[in-house]
């Protein structure tokens, strides 16, 4: 929830974010201002996997897909006309949510405070406010406000009150905040200016402070920088109870080895799957075998590939593709529908065969495209394999 590096670059960070991944390090926030982006990452970050996406409209599609991989909303903003968001795992949210209104969305927020969410992100952008809800264990409770001036004094009020800055937005001369009691900050600090505040910014990460938020906006830079609250060590030795039987029955239903892939390889992995929703198939195919150098068995990657390479009209290599992939994970009812519609249009009956033969009744259940099961019962019914083809 913080970041310790920061770099500008005068368009979209595109390769900057590569190159923080490549060096394990991962986006905690962006912000646009006088004609340049800010990047700032955390090479100790709690995340796990990331991926991050631009659209000129509200990038509710890529919330939706992000959310449906797992991820969450780490950063939302807006800036040289483009939304931007980035979608982590591991960001300690729950059950997220999103709203956007013209109006400073006061009564929405009453009401997701009453019913026990926590406000993750206020943001404004493109003459409409942006807020993200969700639960947030380590969130107390919160105050927020829209304010014609900075709002320095409620700013000081509420850090006496144990409340820290969880977002500090400019909007048209007036400033969204919202502060959390028990945020996991042990102190907290902000600096402003028309310029970027550099000779501040890096005094404090010195002192071990680390941006937590930043915006540019109403004709200044605003960077909030914070000390992270350390958790004590616990040294109690763990209690535990050991039974042998149970040890024994534990090994005998281990599941079968499960596949490991680095986090550097499901980031590029993630990245790919941007660029493929895109439709920028080629440059989504370099992302993801990027993520095969560094993971060869990695399914989701070798399917994705095939799904790129039949967009572009080969058909020979998306089954190259999405028979390795079927290799290595059998269970996918994904990677088995390509498979299948592969074969099936390019007349292996054969192999259809055998992979219809092959596939767990369990994995059927969860194709939801019929045509695929159609064209694998049909080439059952063929072979004489009546009870299969049911």
């Amino acid at each position: 929830m913080a970041g310790k590096k920061y770099q500008f670059s005068k368009n979209f960070p595109e390769n900057p974010i590569s190159k923080a991944w490549d060096n394990e390090e991962l986006v905690h926030c962006l912000a646009y201002g006088e004609g340049k982006w800010l990047l700032v990452t955390d090479p100790e970050s709690s995340y796990s996997g990331q991926r991050w996406s631009t659209r000129s409209d509200f990038p509710k599609d890529a919330i939706s897909a992000g959310w449906n991989d797992g991820l969450d909303i780490s950063w939302i903003g807006y800036g040289e006309g483009v939304w931007y968001v980035v979608m982590s795992g591991s960001t300690g949210a729950e059950e997220q949510r999103w709203i956007t209104n013209g109006n400073f969305p006061a009564d929405e927020i009453k009401e997701a405070i009453k019913s026990g969410e926590s406000i993750i992100r206020l943001v404004y952008g493109n003459d409409r406010w942006a807020a993200v809800f969700g639960k947030m264990k380590e969130y107390g409770s919160q105050i927020f406000g829209l304010y014609s001036d900075f709002p320095a004094k409620t700013i000081n009020d509420y850090w006496a009150k144990g409340y820290f800055i969880t977002s500090l937005s400019p909007a048209n001369g007036k400033w969204g905040l919202v502060m959390t009691k028990d945020a996991p900050f042990e102190n907290q600090f902000y600096v402003s200016n028309k310029q970027f505040p550099e000779e501040d910014v890096k005094s404090k990460l010195n002192e071990g402070y680390e941006i937590t938020d930043i915006s540019y906006g109403n004709g200044i830079w605003l960077v909030v920088m914070s000390v992270p609250f350390e958790q004590p060590a616990d040294n109690k030795e763990e209690e535990f109870t050991f039974d042998p039987e149970q040890s024994e029955i534990t090994q005998e239903a281990a599941p079968a080895k499960e596949l490991n892939i680095s986090p550097k390889a499901m980031r590029y992995y993630q990245t790919g799957m941007e660029y493929f929703d895109r439709k920028e198939y080629k440059k989504a195919i370099d992302y993801f075998e990027d993520a095969l150098k560094l993971s060869p068995e990695f399914p989701s990657a070798l399917n994705s590939i095939g799904a790129a390479w039949s967009w572009l009209g080969d058909m020979e290599k998306a089954l190259k593709y999405y028979q390795e992939s079927f290799q290595l994970d059998a269970s996918n009812p994904v990677v088995f529908s390509n498979l299948v519609y592969s074969l099936n249009d390019m007349d292996k009956k054969e192999e259809l065969f055998k992979i219809a033969m092959e596939c767990p009744s369990s994995v059927l259940k969860e194709v939801d495209d019929a045509t695929p099961l159609y064209q694998a019962g049909r080439v059952l019914l063929e072979k004489g394999k009546n009870e299969k083809a049911k």
